[in-house]
């Protein structure tokens, strides 16, 4: 599948974001992982499509934080992690790479 979802505790899907696999605007290509900001907003990577997104907690798209060329080197974001303590995201990359990005609200 290719969304986030939201369930209750039995299974039961109460929302989600995208659908079938593509690069258009609510649409997700193989996301790999997600993480919560402080504010809850979810932060996913977009592993195939190259990018990360941010989420607003209802799951609507808020913005794309981050793209990375089909010909980069370093490969895909295939992790996300939110650092609260320093407000940092840091993406791991497909190819053993790290980035680091200062958030601001």
């Amino acid at each position: 599948m290719n969304r986030v979802c939201e369930v209750d505790m039995t299974g039961r899907m109460l929302k989600a974001f995208g659908s079938s696999p593509g690069e258009g605007v609510g649409q997700l290509n193989a996301p790999g992982h997600l993480s919560l900001d402080d504010e809850e907003r979810i932060i996913v990577a977009d592993d195939l499509n190259h990018r990360v997104l941010l989420l607003t907690k209802q799951l609507m798209l808020q913005r794309v934080l981050v793209t990375w060329p089909d010909s980069d080197d370093t490969g895909y974001p295939s992790r996300v992690h939110y650092d609260s303590q320093s407000r940092q995201l840091l993406v791991g990359l497909g190819r053993g790479y790290l980035d680091i990005y200062k958030l601001h609200t």
